[in-house]
């Protein structure tokens, strides 16, 4: 709950742009959907969300641009909704 509401008060600030580190580590799978796409619906066109995060799944269906990263080398970098591409 702790988790839940930091993310809350950091989203009512309104700023620029939300900086977040494995923002759903430790929260149930539920919570942690509900967290994340809450959060992508309430910003506004001149916001801009930035998390990490080891669950592949919500890193792809919840971002438009995402970077993999493997052992500190880009693995892959694009849109995952428009095809991005894996580096080779």
């Amino acid at each position: 709950n702790k988790k839940k509401l930091a993310v809350s008060l950091a989203a009512v600030c309104n700023p620029r742009l939300l900086l977040f580190d494995e923002i759903t580590s430790g929260v149930d799978p539920m919570s942690a959907e509900q967290m994340v796409y809450g959060l992508q619906n309430e910003l506004s066109s001149n916001q801009g969300m930035l998390f990490s995060s080891h669950r592949l799944d919500e890193c792809l269906t919840t971002c438009t641009r995402a970077i993999i990263l493997n052992e500190g080398k880009i693995e892959y970098k694009g849109s995952p909704k428009k095809g991005g591409y894996f580096i080779k």
